[in-house]
């Protein structure tokens, strides 16, 4: 499996558990444990993370000649990324 295909298995599963935890957490009424607590949402906090330095990384490995004109913008301040 290429890299970039297992950067983009990390990130759907990433969003999909994601999407999941959201879900529980609006219908389940008695939340007793706060989200922050679990070992589980801990690691894939850590993931997400991981996911989007490998993104970064990606894209800055990819040649200039190659991108669009304004895709340098993305590559120059991967602060962008991290302030969502």
């Amino acid at each position: 499996m290429s890299q970039a295909s297992q950067l983009g298995t990390r990130s759907y599963l990433i969003e999909m558990y994601g999407s999941m935890q959201e879900y529980v957490s609006q219908n389940q009424s008695d939340n007793n444990v706060s989200e922050s607590s679990d070992p589980i949402d801990r690691k894939v906090a850590e993931e997400r993370e991981a996911v989007v330095k490998d993104l970064l990384r990606a894209l800055r490995s990819i040649s200039r000649v190659n991108m669009e004109p304004s895709s340098e913008s993305f590559v120059s301040n991967p602060s962008f990324f991290l302030s969502y």
